[in-house]
């Protein structure tokens, strides 16, 4: 299972283990301005958009690659960035 999924470094992640015949599980947000985009998964997608509960699939390895590539709020807000 990767979070962060279809985000940039989670994607290539996700490609380098299904190319290595692992089944790989991603989980994103689907927040575009955090990085998500499925065209980053569009080669290996099969089966996207399951709602099955994480816990129904029981992982053997779970990965954490999410990342905000831009934090609009940053300059005017700091103290959002940081919680």
């Amino acid at each position: 299972m990767i979070t962060g999924g279809v985000g940039l470094i989670g994607s290539a992640l996700a490609r380098r283990l299904a190319a290595l015949g692992a089944e790989v599980l991603l989980v994103d947000s689907m927040v575009g301005e955090a990085g998500a985009n499925l065209a980053n998964i569009a080669d290996i997608r099969s089966g996207c958009g399951s709602t099955s509960p994480i816990s129904a699939t029981r992982p053997h390895c779970v990965t954490c690659c999410p990342a905000r590539i831009s934090c609009s709020t940053s300059p005017a807000r700091p103290a959002i960035s940081i919680r």
